[in-house]
Formats: structure tokens, sequence, C-alpha cells
């Protein structure tokens, strides 16, 4: 009976590694939660492999080296073959492997060796003290999705480093403590010279419902006056061909230093060409800058909606 349980728990385990899963209109906290499947599927795999006679026999090190074996080519395995799926590779998943199989090895193998109680549970300890690391990402993003929630309708004012995992894009980004609207830090985006450079709000809450307008503040360095897009667009636009005339899109130029911007919401909901953007639902706010000759600096403060 348990090996029948054993054998089903590990295939359902391993057909979620490939099928399923968040979407992208996924939460952090759901991606983060998700991740550690792969730290419950190898723990489970390694429970199994103690029970082996010729594992249990041996010692705790040569226990050890078959786990980081296994999991490492097993783990690395799986990956490669994720790339011929829809799922991309990940090397952080590998080391999420790593430490489902260690965790399992701490409180399983150390019952069938000659170790002393203090030496097992403190590698017990060591095993959950491992566990808490890998499941930080999730217990920060629960964090930050519940600072969103009692912020809102402010989107981002950039005082707590959890805040940039907020936005996603292809340039350097970062918090800066010496430039601020309001509060006490902006974001500092360094944008290259390609064809498209910037960033974008990728997690906050997308029901806008209610409110008139956007508004961002952008400081520009330079002397020069910079032009910048705004690009927003919602859940629709991600399921349907992501279109041009799909979503909102806006040239704002930048004069030099502190320029306030304001985007009225009913321009964003009539933007696409054949039907009406859905307010409720909305998936991202991007500020790019497009075929720069030169690398350029912005600073963006407290972005938010008003009634």
């Amino acid at each position: 009976m348990k090996k029948t349980l054993f054998f089903l728990v590990s295939t359902l385990l391993l057909f979620l590694l490939f099928q399923g899963g968040p979407d992208s209109s996924a939460s952090r906290s759901m991606t983060h939660a998700w991740n550690l499947g792969h730290v419950a599927c190898f723990a489970c795999w390694v429970h199994g492999l103690s029970t082996l006679a010729w594992f249990r026999r041996a010692g705790f090190a040569r226990q050890l080296l078959l786990t980081v074996i296994f999991a490492g080519a097993v783990g690395g395995a799986i990956e490669v073959l994720q790339g011929f799926t829809h799922r991309d590779p990940d090397l952080w998943d590998v080391g999420r492997d790593l430490c489902g199989g260690f965790v399992a090895l701490a409180w399983v193998a150390p019952r069938h060796d000659k170790w002393s109680k203090p030496k097992r549970w403190g590698l017990r300890a060591f095993g959950l003290l491992l566990l808490g690391i890998t499941a930080l990402p999730l217990a920060g993003a629960l964090f930050d999705e519940t600072m969103q929630q009692w912020q809102f309708p402010l989107l981002a004012d950039f005082t707590s480093p959890l805040e940039l995992t907020r936005w996603k894009g292809d340039a350097d980004f970062a918090l800066d403590a010496g430039l601020a609207a309001s509060g006490r830090r902006s974001l500092k985006v360094s944008l290259a010279p390609r064809p498209y450079s910037g960033v974008a709000l990728r997690y906050f809450p997308g029901n806008w419902l209610g409110f008139t307008t956007l508004r961002f503040s952008v400081f520009n360095p330079s002397e020069q006056p910079l032009t910048l897009t705004c690009r927003i667009h919602d859940q629709l636009h991600e399921e349907r061909s992501q279109d041009f005339s799909d979503r909102f899109n806006r040239s704002l130029v930048i004069a030099p230093g502190w320029n306030d911007i304001a985007i009225p919401l009913h321009e964003v909901a009539t933007a696409p060409k054949d039907r009406t953007m859905d307010l409720s639902r909305l998936r991202l706010v991007g500020i790019f800058a497009a075929r720069l000759t030169e690398p350029r600096e912005i600073y963006l403060a407290s972005v938010r909606l008003a009634r």
C-alpha cells in the first residue's frame, strides 16, 4: 500500500513539473509557491531512496553524495526537458531540487546512522533553516503584496527594497536615495541605446475602476529633453496577439528636472482600436525609450492613482 501511494504521489509530482502552474496573470506569491514544488518533489523522491536497503546501509557522507548526484542529475535533466515544452529552464529550480533532497536526507537518513541525538537534531535544524531560506522569496512576495493592498491607490513610492520585485524590464534599475519627488527614494532607471529600453510595473492591484487618473513623476538629470513612451495594457491584451493598436501608448516629452505626468484613465480605456480596455484587469504599466543613441538616466517617483 505504501509503495503504491509513493508511486502515485511521485507520478503526480513529476506530471506537475511539466504541466499546469501559474500563468501570466498569477501573483508573485503564487509563482514562488509553485516553485517550491521542486522542494516537495525531491524531498519525496529522496525519502523513497532512503527506504532502499543499499541506501540505508551507506554512511551519511555517501548518502549525502548520492543525494547531490541524484538531485543534480535528475533536476538538471528535468530543466533540459522543460526547454522543449512551454516552460523555461531555470537553474534556481535545480537549487530547489537539491534543497528538497537535503531536507529529506536530514530528517530521514540520520535515523539509520550512529549519530547522537544532538547531532541528529542539529542536522534537522539545518535542513529546516535551508528550507526557510528557500521560502524567503515567497515570504517577501506575501509581505509586499499585503503592503500593496494597504498602500493602494499608491502603486509605488520606492520606500522598500521589496518594491523592486514589482518591476521588470530590460534596463538596469535600482532604488536611489539622492532624488525623490515625495517620500525618501526614487527608482533610478539606466536606459540603454537599444531599440527599446525601459521598465514596467508588472505586479500591482489591477482594478482601477473608480479612479480617473494615473499620476507619476519623472526626473530628467540631463539638460536635454527626453522622449519616453508610457504603455498600459490589460489581461485580454496578453491573451490576444498583443498588437500595438490593442493597448494604450502615449509619448511623453520629459524636460530637464522634475516632470509631473497625469494620464486620464478614460483615454486608457478607449485606446484599443476595436474594444474598451478592461480597467478592472490591468496587467502592466510600462515606461520606455526607443532608439536611443546614447545611455540616459531617469528617476521615477510616486506612481499613484487619483479620483
